[in-house]
């Protein structure tokens, strides 16, 4: 069990040098990927809200708020709380679910890549911008509830994103996230299963050939695989499962910081939620 003091001590330590960001991770619903971060000390708001549709008797509304901020070059720095309400037929519950904290870092990126190209004869503009992110959660949400899992959790998220050019001159471009989320014991003695995610995709900006503002379509499939729980060290039978998703979204660009988006994703396998909206804007 975490006593209040070290939970404190641990958000102060990482709100001191996490303040604000776009973390990939921070909404998994999103119809789009950031794989690059933003420029430096450019600092914004993100506000969304996600409809989850559980099953027939269960649905779950979240309204995440995160910040972001450049800090450096190729490093991106963020936090995000969200506000939730699980309505079920016998009960309404209300509350914040688990706080989240990370950082994302360019390892290739289009200025990096103008980089090495000039100390090597390799051609790096042909290899896919490349980041990752790691984060924190903080247990912070009420686990019985459903809002958390009342123990700390750490995250680390590759992504790859690639623009694709074809023979006509059009081009679309792919992308490619995987990440890993290990999740402690809670005060119940409660290990949640830890969590391989993914988020295979790819998107077209309307502008280059069909439309004169920056609509960007995006589909793909994202996936969630949860590992077995354990109570007092002991398996949990049937605890483990998967959730696949088949997704599309629309995003538009306000200007260079602002951007409105919505995405629909459906549930293929049994343990999905049936279906997920997800709207909102960065400024």
């Amino acid at each position: 069990m975490y006593s209040k003091t070290k939970l404190v001590l641990i958000f102060i330590f990482f709100c001191s040098i996490n303040t604000f960001s776009q973390i990939n991770y921070f909404n998994f619903y999103r119809p789009y990927q950031v794989t690059l971060c933003c420029p430096v000390n450019v600092y914004g708001l993100g506000i969304e809200a996600n409809y989850f549709l559980v099953n027939n008797d269960t649905a779950k509304l979240e309204f995440p708020v995160s910040l972001y901020w450049g800090l450096v070059d190729s490093i991106e720095l963020g936090f995000k709380v969200s506000a939730a309400t699980i309505n079920s037929k016998n009960s309404t519950d209300k509350g914040i679910t688990d706080i989240l904290l990370g950082v994302k870092y360019n390892f290739i990126s289009p200025a990096k890549k103008k980089m090495y190209e000039t100390e090597s004869k390799f051609n790096f503009d042909s290899m896919p911008n490349i980041s990752s992110e790691f984060g924190l959660t903080l247990p912070t949400g009420d686990f019985v509830k459903g809002f958390g899992t009342g123990g700390i959790g750490f995250v680390i998220n590759w992504l790859l994103e690639k623009e694709i050019v074809l023979r006509r001159g059009n081009s679309f471009y792919s992308f490619l996230s995987i990440g890993y989320k290990i999740n402690t014991v809670n005060s119940d003695e409660y290990l949640y299963g830890n969590e391989l995610f993914y988020s295979l995709g790819s998107y077209f900006d309307l502008k280059k050939g069909l439309v004169e503002k920056s609509f960007i379509l995006s589909c793909g499939l994202k996936g969630i695989s949860h590992g077995s729980s354990k109570y007092k060290g002991e398996k949990v039978l049937n605890s483990e499962y998967v959730e696949s998703y088949i997704f599309g979204g629309l995003s538009y660009d306000l200007d260079v910081y602002q951007q409105f988006f919505l995405s629909i994703s459906l549930g293929i396998d049994e343990k999905s939620k049936v279906i997920i909206f997800n709207v909102g804007m960065n400024y």
